[in-house]
């Protein structure tokens, strides 16, 4: 009977898709077999006798129950799926642990926890194991300190120290979500005592200056993209006799996927005269060897033009590029962490007044948000409360302003009195406008720097004690530099990234 034939496909559970393919191919066939004339198959070839009417109605009766059994067990499913290998967590531990010297491992050590086939399950690292294979090889062939911008879940760090003997691993990332086994591996000596973890942009600075190789693999936007090679391509320098060389995830043309802002950017670093040589690619891997500097001034000039006016018609060309409210004072360095957290501002502990939020058309792992005045007459304000426990402090933000021409960023207290604000007049010809400071309150800086379609303004304030928390804000302003007016659904601004960081 039809039934004793799938039995064996059924198991507690759920179905596998190959059994619940079986299932569904044996019922089509039985199908066909009744519709067949003559009692011929679809192939020509008789079919067994048929007993008659009552024959078929018992035949349906079946058919019936196991399509109801084949839906209990897809609901089973839901409940009982297998997403990953038997005691997987066990066996990834185990086999590193088996590893004397982390950076000595052997890829097959790796390869069979770390790589999935399977586009949908990318299991440690968002790579096919094409293109791991060759990022391994690419640091076999590098020397010197190896930089990483963008880790996720930690994936592609544990193959760049896995390769890399006992050279240094910086690694950057704005918002990481590590996986459990790169936990455990981060946290072995042998690799703490040579990795280096930063979480925040790559558009906000790094102490390290020199590489001997550089895996890019973050904001695959055409500006972030070409900010990273701007801000690291002249960093790299040949080690021990060894190339310099430079990899690029999503680069490079193949059948399966790859993004076109990210391969636009290469081609255009490759097409530049002694600049870069193409070593190898596998996948969307891209393997590039420096043959020389760039200019960096024109590349952090680059940018789209067409997807900024999918919003306004008029496309900025600012001239003046940078300014400071006080030059004379030195560079100060700031902390590691982002008191602000990594939420993206669509997130609930961000407070939009008189602003809607619009996501824009870019990939997923892009921070880039829109936000636009709403009509009533009211503030127009993005804020955020932050625990501090700290005295000095620099509020960051990378911004670009939408048909409006001046943003105002302030610290305040937690009733939303001002402790101090600067309006930054943000164009073609930018500069630094108002700034006010309550009693007591220091601004030891400000400034702006135009990059890659983004301006990079800070408020950098004193207090008289540490203070346990605060809000920052960044306003609108209308052209009195009034913070409420009615406001329009044609201005706003566009946000990437913020932080607030202690001044050390």
């Amino acid at each position: 009977m039809l039934k004793e034939k799938v039995q064996n496909f059924l198991n507690l559970g759920g179905l596998s898709l190959h059994k619940k393919a079986s299932i569904d191919r044996l019922l089509e066939e039985n199908a066909r077999l009744r519709a067949a004339p003559n009692g011929a198959t679809p192939s020509g070839v008789a079919a067994p006798a048929i007993a008659g009417p009552s024959h078929n109605a018992s035949l349906e009766e079946e058919c019936r129950g196991l399509r109801e059994e084949l839906r209990k067990h897809r609901d089973r499913q839901i409940f009982y799926a297998t997403t990953e290998d038997y005691n997987a967590h066990d066996k990834m531990r185990q086999s590193v642990d088996r590893i004397a010297k982390f950076g000595e491992a052997d890829f097959a050590e790796l390869s069979c926890w770390i790589f999935a086939a399977s586009l949908n399950n990318h299991r440690v690292i968002h790579q096919r194991i094409d293109e791991g294979a060759l990022l391994w090889r690419a640091l076999k062939m590098s020397g010197g300190p190896i930089l990483e911008v963008g880790r996720a879940a930690g994936g592609s760090t544990l193959v760049l120290l896995g390769a890399s003997g006992s050279r240094p691993v910086v690694s950057i990332d704005r918002a990481p979500f590590h996986a459990f086994i790169a936990e455990h591996v981060f946290e072995r000596p042998d690799v703490a005592s040579r990795l280096k973890l930063y979480r925040q942009s790559s558009r906000e600075p790094i102490a390290e200056t020199e590489f001997g190789m550089v895996f890019i693999d973050a904001d695959h936007s055409y500006e972030g993209v070409c900010h990273d090679i701007a801000t690291f391509w002249n960093t790299l320098r040949p080690f021990d006799g060894k190339p310099a060389l430079a990899a690029f995830h999503d680069a490079a043309d193949n059948p399966i996927t790859y993004v076109e802002p990210v391969k636009q950017a290469c081609e255009e670093l490759l097409v530049e005269r002694n600049v870069a040589r193409v070593v190898e690619s596998w996948g969307s891997m891209l393997i590039l060897e420096k043959v020389g500097d760039i200019d960096q001034d024109r590349w952090f000039a680059k940018e789209n033009p067409g997807f900024w006016q999918q919003y306004a018609s008029r496309v900025l060309r600012p001239t003046v590029l940078r300014g400071r409210l006080r030059p004379e004072h030195a560079v100060r360095k700031r902390g590691a962490i982002n008191l602000l957290g990594d939420a993206n501002v669509e997130h609930e502990s961000w407070v939009k007044r008189g602003l809607d939020i619009e996501r824009a058309q870019l990939n997923e792992d892009n921070p880039l948000r829109l936000l636009r005045e709403t009509p009533e007459a009211s503030e127009h304000c993005l804020e955020k409360s932050a625990a501090l426990n700290i005295s000095r402090l620099n509020f960051s933000v990378f911004v670009r302003p939408h048909r409006l021409e001046t943003i105002r960023l302030s610290v305040r207290d937690n009733d939303r009195s001002t402790l101090a604000y600067v309006d930054f007049r943000l164009g073609n010809q930018s500069r630094i406008a108002n700034t006010f400071a309550k009693e007591g309150i220091e601004i030891i800086d400000a400034q702006f720097l135009y990059r890659n379609g983004f301006f990079g303004c800070d408020l950098a304030v004193a207090c008289p004690a540490p203070k346990a928390s605060a809000i920052f804000a960044v306003n609108t302003l209308d052209a009195d530099d009034k913070t409420s007016f009615p406001g329009s659904r044609e201005r706003g601004f566009f946000i990437n990234l913020s932080s607030v960081r202690e001044i050390l």
